[in-house]
């Protein structure tokens, strides 16, 4: 990443997780299925956004933080993120032959509700493990990240919203959810692209 912001121990947003597989072929196979039999499907009756946010209001940060986290574990995820997509990053051994390591990753970031009307979910570093513990995946390296930006078939520019109290609100969820939304409807109706991954260069960070 060119611009990286300095990284204390909670993310406001959680980076893709990934499962990481090494080997030189049947990439799509290694991104099959099975990768997510530990995500519980999604359950007719799951809060839609708005009873998430409706509930979420009232509670205090420790409170919603456990709501995000329950409402994952639950399934309450789009049928969009349930697949995982290819992505490959090529290296060199110490003995100097070519690596290729093939990392497979969610197709977006992790949010809460249906298809068409979900929320990313910003959450603390320990939540985001916990998820990702129980899914059976794990949060990215820094060259992860870079690799997984640069095979997305739909990129967003930041739009980094003033920093500040407001950044823990429920509100501030709201509009860097909304601000997202826009930008990756308007891209994706400009262009068809050519893989089902979407990624940005900056992921905000949040100290306590």
């Amino acid at each position: 990443m060119p611009t990286r912001a300095s990284r204390p121990a909670v993310p406001v947003i959680l980076s893709l997780l990934f499962s990481a597989a090494a080997m030189a072929d049947h990439v799509v196979a290694a991104c099959g299925p099975e990768l997510l039999k530990n995500v519980p499907p999604r359950a007719p009756a799951a809060a839609s956004v708005r009873d998430f946010v409706r509930a979420a209001v009232s509670m205090d940060d420790d409170g919603r933080e456990l709501l995000i986290r329950e409402e994952l574990l639950a399934g309450n995820l789009p049928d969009a993120l349930r697949h995982t997509v290819a992505v490959t990053i090529a290296g060199i051994e110490t003995t100097r032959a070519g690596t290729r390591i093939v990392v497979c990753v969610l197709p977006d970031y992790l949010a809460i509700g249906p298809d068409g009307n979900s929320l990313i979910a910003p959450m603390r570093l320990a939540t985001a493990l916990s998820v990702a513990r129980s899914f059976g995946f794990v949060l990215p390296t820094p060259t992860i990240v870079d690799a997984i930006y640069g095979q997305a078939g739909t990129k967003l520019k930041p739009q980094p919203l003033p920093a500040g109290s407001w950044m823990r609100s429920t509100e501030y969820y709201l509009r860097h959810n909304a601000l997202i939304v826009s930008q990756r409807d308007a891209t994706r109706c400009m262009r068809t692209p050519t893989r089902s991954l979407l990624a940005t260069r900056r992921i905000s960070y949040s100290g306590g």
